[in-house]
């Protein structure tokens, strides 16, 4: 469920009137409610649904006891205007449609229960035809096109091969500052202090439908439109349109503890526990440039030799805190594949980044702080310096796009290539 587009733009029933839509949502409403569970799925399902068509929810559309009329009023509708024709045939593909998402065993017995209890001899030819068509992909010409394309793109998305990229780090090498700038959003809410302490899964969805997610802290799912509303840190799971290069790709990436974390020993064991079970098919190492070397370090760098069997792309961070006069990132990156060499890991892909530039430059200006507004002001006096055009020190070409310089690009075609 994770991964599906919770709203769509072009329902057919968008263009009619308002009390035309809050009949149709509400009967919707009453009869998804019946298959109601302890997880929410069906109502968060239906609520973004109606997000999506009216901006809100209609009042009353979900309740533990809800007006059955609704249903029949609902199945009753007729569309007036130049044509008209009811709206049965969207209110059964609504129906079955979004119950599958949740129970693919249950669509017989929603049609049994809408024949018996509301369908009269023309609504049961009707809901028999929208049944036969989940049941078996027939009667297709009748079907809403936009309904049919709705459809079609979530069954294409949900089995299209996913790209899981584990993300590793010891505490503060800001590998939460890096998924934010990969994702395009603000999910973690980066501290100095380590801050993730379990897993979280981050889905990218083919379209902006806004920001599904699930916690198993009370066995939950949420919906909202407004993305920074979101946070990874009450949330294990986690789906939207990044904003990236990565377009409509199916990439998940698995946010981990940081491995070193001296005052809670239960992260290192979450984040090993999931490089041995090797259900990743690239692991991103992320390094603080300014303190690598450490014992640390080199204790992660032996354990990731030792058990990861996948690419592994090693990130060299926070370069943009070198100074041009005293600093030199070539030396950086030289000694740091020098000594990924002394660990075995032969040829390794390195890329140096600046996560927190990225992440500044890559979202809107509205959606930062204060505070972030006056360093991506001091960030964009920064990159104006050749010095730090980041992918010319790994031999690609420079673009002069600032985006571009901090490397961020860089690494998210290393990402989709390898």
């Amino acid at each position: 469920m994770i991964t599906y587009i919770c709203s769509i733009k072009n329902h057919p029933i968008k263009g009619l009137d308002e009390p035309f839509k809050i009949k149709y949502l509400k009967g919707l409403g009453a009869c998804l409610s019946k298959f109601k569970e302890k997880t929410k799925r069906i109502e968060i399902l239906y609520k973004a649904w109606c997000l999506s068509i009216i901006n809100r929810e209609p009042d009353n559309a979900w309740l533990n006891n809800p007006d059955v009329q609704d249903i029949s009023r609902a199945i009753a509708l007729q569309r007036k205007g130049l044509r008209f024709f009811t709206m049965r045939v969207p209110f059964f593909f609504d129906c079955f449609n979004l119950l599958s998402v949740v129970y693919s065993d249950k669509s017989d017995c929603l049609f049994q229960w809408l024949r018996k209890e509301y369908c009269g001899v023309f609504s049961r030819s009707v809901l028999k035809k929208v049944y036969d068509f989940f049941q078996h992909g027939s009667n297709v010409e009748m079907l809403p096109p936009e309904l049919l394309e709705h459809k079609k793109l979530c069954e294409e998305y949900i089995y299209k091969k996913e790209k899981r990229i584990l993300v590793v780090a010891n505490v503060s090498a800001g590998k939460s500052t890096l998924i934010n700038a990969l994702v395009g959003y603000r999910l973690n809410r980066t501290k100095t202090t380590a801050c993730t302490n379990r897993l979280c899964y981050i889905y990218n969805k083919p379209v902006d439908d806004g920001v599904l997610s699930y916690s198993h802290i009370n066995d939950e799912y949420y919906y909202s439109n407004v993305i920074e509303s979101v946070s990874s840190d009450f949330a294990n799971k986690i789906s939207l349109k990044f904003n990236s290069t990565f377009g409509d790709e199916k990439i998940c990436f698995i946010d981990t503890p940081g491995i070193n974390n001296v005052n809670n020993s239960e992260h290192r064991k979450i984040t090993e526990t999931i490089i041995k079970a090797d259900s990743y098919d690239v692991v991103i190492y992320v390094s603080n440039s300014k303190y690598f070397g450490t014992t640390d370090e080199h204790s992660f760098l032996e354990y990731l030799k030792k058990y990861v069997r996948k690419p592994i792309i090693f990130v060299l961070n926070q370069l943009d805190d070198f100074v041009p006069e005293e600093d030199s990132i070539s030396k950086m990156l030289d000694d740091y594949k020098s000594d990924l060499i002394k660990f075995g890991f032969n040829n390794p892909t390195v890329v140096p980044v600046s996560a927190y530039a990225s992440y500044l430059f890559r979202t809107e200006t509205s959606l930062l702080t204060k505070i972030e507004i006056r360093k991506l002001e001091m960030l964009n006096e920064v990159f104006e310096n050749d010095y730090y055009d980041l992918p010319v020190y790994i031999n690609e070409q420079s673009s002069k796009d600032k985006l571009s310089m901090t490397g961020i690009i860089s690494l998210e075609n290393k990402i989709i290539t390898i």
